[in-house]
């Protein structure tokens, strides 16, 4: 049997060993269960980002965001990983006109009636983050019976160790395919909170996983990350509606928290939230330029304690 797992092991570490290592984890007790999942995490951080991480005096974006994982334990971060609460949570603080409408919501896949959904939608689990399936034209609804029964029998915990997953309702959902203003995708913006203010701006398009993916990214005056600057733009300069309407919506559902990424669609009925982010890329985004995650971190250092950690003595949900 070691023949069939240890290639798929070799190729995919993340996906295949560390959900392994997340579900034998998930089975341990505290305190034992909090040292194991920080040694998991620490090390996945070694392999990805070439250096063990400072928990006790953070200096980069990626280690704070690595230390919000294994300590805080603030309640609203299940909400916020939990992508049907998270509608409630937005519209609360903004509007229901900044919530993505929703189709469908179901806790078992044959209970999903696909002639009810139109031919274009977009369909998710709510306790994942990253998988996601775009439908543009006519489908196969046993063949995304299939994706969403994957889905819900997989606990994203096991594989990310993010406290805020933990214990996540299983659940898949259906959103209409947004359209931007010119009839074409939704442009995403992604703008990044720190303690209130707004310190880079991303404009991104293409689909997740994909070498389509791309994303331009701004300082909040417009320019550009040094290596950024050197490369041509792909979306144009940073519009200044983003930075009227866009960034003070992101700052106000940012409250609050020391760090928050606000996932935004530009569609043709305005801007619509899709994503509130904790856990940015799990704390092992690769920067470019590499110090940006270093400029961050120390943005994020000058505000250090205003917003503590919320520490529990163990990962129990």
């Amino acid at each position: 049997m070691r023949k069939h797992w240890l290639p798929l092991l070799r190729r995919s570490p993340r996906s295949a060993l560390d959900r392994l290592l997340g579900l034998g984890v998930a089975r341990l007790e505290p305190p034992v269960q909090d040292r194991a999942i920080r040694y998991l995490l620490c090390r996945r951080f070694h392999r990805l980002i070439g250096h063990w991480p400072d928990l006790d005096a953070p200096r980069s974006f990626s280690e704070y965001i690595l230390r919000r994982i294994i300590h805080d334990r603030d309640p609203r971060l299940k909400i916020l990983c939990d992508k049907v609460a998270l509608r409630s949570y937005i519209a609360t603080a903004l509007g229901p006109e900044f919530v993505v409408p929703l189709l469908g919501v179901w806790d078992n896949a044959d209970a999903i009636d696909w002639t009810r959904l139109p031919e274009r939608f977009v369909l998710k689990p709510s306790h994942f983050s990253g998988p996601v399936q775009l439908v543009r034209g006519p489908y196969d609804g046993h063949k995304l019976a299939r994706w969403a029964k994957r889905w819900l029998a997989q606990d994203y915990f096991h594989r990310s160790l993010e406290w805020g997953y933990l214990g996540a309702p299983r659940r898949i959902l259906a959103e209409p395919l947004l359209i931007g203003p010119d009839g074409g995708p939704a442009l995403e913006v992604q703008v990044q909170v720190v303690a209130g203010q707004t310190v880079l701006i991303g404009l991104v398009t293409g689909e997740r996983g994909t070498p389509d993916r791309y994303g331009d990214w701004f300082y909040p005056d417009g320019t550009r990350p040094a290596n950024r600057a050197r490369q041509p733009l792909r979306h144009g300069p940073l519009p200044q509606g983003i930075l009227r309407d866009v960034v003070p919506l992101a700052q106000k559902v940012a409250t609050g928290f020391s760090q928050l990424r606000v996932d935004f669609y530009l569609t043709d009925q305005g801007p619509r939230i899709g994503e509130l982010t904790p856990y940015d890329s799990g704390g092992h985004r690769r920067f470019d330029p590499p110090g940006l995650d270093f400029e961050l971190g120390a943005l994020w250092s000058r505000l250090d304690g205003a917003f503590p950690d919320r520490p529990a003595q163990s990962l129990a949900p």
